[in-house]
């Protein structure tokens, strides 16, 4: 792996090189007998410090509510004596009760990785081939990553002049989560939920997550879960959260073929070679959620005037349902489609002359790419389930939307050096590019570069100091590029130079928003009444 931030050097790279490049080259084989590699990699980690929800107990919240209540007293009228609200009875209910989140739905990081390759070939070919799997479970239930990766680089010396390279690459990732709207993030495909580990140590000690049918307390799911009676944490049932019947699902997939074809043209010109290059990439992405509403039975005291911990029965007339801020249950899909292709031709010149040494490099450039977005959503179903039939077929609940993106590129690349002994370097290089969004008569740009060289380890003055400094090279550079960003660093979207009527916003973010407005005529209204 290279990084190239110099401007001369990265210029010939494009539109797409203004803040540096990095060149990342694959794997080859080698000429030998064919040779094996396994690998398998197993991965446990454990938090190196006491979670937040596991540093109390129903023990400890009994008497902060006690100290509470002492306070409250000492600082009031006082006009009768104080009681703890928890005497013994309450501290003995709880000696053989521990209801803690993390019980439930905690578990510690573990991944494991397998791989298997193979290396080899002779004089004509050489192959390499890759084939990884990857499973990562993360620190609560319902959240799982894994990964197949699958990569194979073919090498063929097809003549003396003429040879071939093939490389492709393919993986798929799948990725599953429970669903958790509150995220500090926008996006559903971010799997930070850092956010949630401040609910599990929030939740009290003093109720259970889950009751059966004749209301005793249970730390296993059942059909009936609890709505605690304290504060804000009346709503919803952290465990069922994680555990219940609402998920992320994420699979993305890509291949990515890429052919070489190289043909030395000496007979035609000592040093002059050309070199076809080929590429395609296609992806896949589906995202599937799933949210149905939470149904909790609110925790109510068998004997209020006794142990109030003491849960009654779970009643069809005591319930909260939840939402996480939805308006109805639903269930969508987001498919997206995308491409790209890229077709890249050499033609170059390399020949020494005693110590002098010229290079000519000569590029056709090509590329086009494509992206294709759906959503597709469903409310409101017959029943709580992930199926689409499920859902009534009103198109009130019912909705889809789509958009579609297209770019293109074409340039022309050219580049000489001229090198003497290996001690004075000059190159100049040049790429003249094209993109349509731009309007005509501005489509096309000229960004030159240019860089001097000199290395003064090589001079005979610098050979007192050879042992000490090995090699000093000094070298002075200057290059344009370009790049597809406005003024505020934002993707320049396609036809914005066009003047347009639209019923949607569409940001520089990409977000789309509707607005509502006419056209007549050749003039756009908005906001009538």
């Amino acid at each position: 792996m290279s990084f190239l931030k110099d401007a001369g050097t990265a210029a010939v790279y494009g539109t797409r090189a203004g803040n540096g490049v990095v060149l990342v080259t694959t794997k080859k084989g080698t000429a030998q007998v064919p040779v094996f590699n396994v690998q398998s990699n197993y991965s446990f980690s454990a938090p190196t410090q006491t979670l937040l929800a596991n540093l109390t107990t129903a023990t400890d919240e009994l008497i902060y509510q006690n100290r509470v209540s002492q306070f409250r007293w000492e600082q009031g009228k006082k006009s009768e004596p104080w009681v703890a609200p928890n005497g013994q009875r309450e501290f003995d209910y709880f000696k053989d009760k521990n209801y803690n989140t993390n019980d439930v739905i905690w578990r510690n990081p573990f991944s494991h990785r397998q791989s298997i390759a193979v290396n080899g070939g002779g004089d004509k070919i050489t192959y390499y081939a890759l084939l990884s799997y990857r499973k990562e479970n993360g620190s609560y239930k319902s959240l799982d990553h894994e990964k197949f990766n699958l990569r194979s680089n073919i090498s063929a010396k097809i003549s003396d002049a003429f040879s071939m390279d093939f490389n492709i690459s393919a993986n798929q990732t799948n990725s599953n989560r429970f669903f958790w709207p509150f995220s500090t993030s926008a996006s559903d495909d971010d799997f930070d939920v850092s956010d949630f580990y401040r609910v599990t140590f929030n939740w009290p000690k003093m109720y259970p997550f889950y009751l059966t049918a004749d209301g005793t307390p249970s730390n296993t799911p059942t059909a009936y879960p609890v709505q605690t009676p304290m504060g804000s944490w009346q709503a919803w049932n952290v465990i069922d959260q994680v555990i219940g019947d609402r998920y992320i699902d994420r699979k993305v997939r890509q291949v990515n073929p890429i052919m070489t074809l190289n043909l030395k043209l000496d007979k035609l010109l000592e040093g002059l070679s050309t070199k076809l290059v080929g590429s395609y990439v296609a992806e896949d992405y589906m995202r599937k959620r799933y949210m149905s509403f939470q149904k909790n039975y609110t925790f109510t005291s068998l004997n209020p005037n006794g142990n109030r911990f003491i849960p009654a029965p779970p009643s069809e007339d005591r319930i909260n349902v939840f939402t996480f801020s939805q308006a109805q249950p639903f269930m969508d899909y987001n498919p997206q489609r995308k491409w790209q292709y890229q077709v890249d031709w050499f033609l170059n010149y390399n020949r020494k002359f005693g110590k002098h040494t010229v290079d000519g490099l000569v590029v056709y450039e090509q590329f086009k790419s494509g992206n294709t977005n759906i959503t597709s959503r469903a409310e409101n179903p017959i029943i709580p389930m992930d199926q689409m039939y499920i859902y009534p077929t009103d198109r009130s609940m019912r909705s889809t939307d789509a958009f579609e993106l297209m770019d293109a590129r074409r340039g022309v690349i050219g580049r000489a050096n001229y090198n003497y002994a290996d001690k004075y370097i000059a190159e100049f290089s040049f790429r003249y590019d094209g993109s349509p969004l731009f309007p005509n008569d501005k489509r096309w740009g000229f960004f030159p570069s240019m860089s001097l060289g000199w290395r003064m380890s090589d001079e005979n003055f610098f050979s007192s100091i050879k042992n000490t400094v090995s090699d000093l090279k000094l070298r002075a550079s200057y290059g344009s590029s370009c790049n597809f960003v406005d003024v505020e660093g934002y993707s320049i979207l396609p036809y914005s130079y066009m003047e347009k009527y639209s019923s949607i916003i569409t940001s520089r973010t990409g977000s789309r928003t509707p607005v509502s407005g006419y056209i007549f005529g050749d003039s756009y209204w908005s906001l009538l009444s």
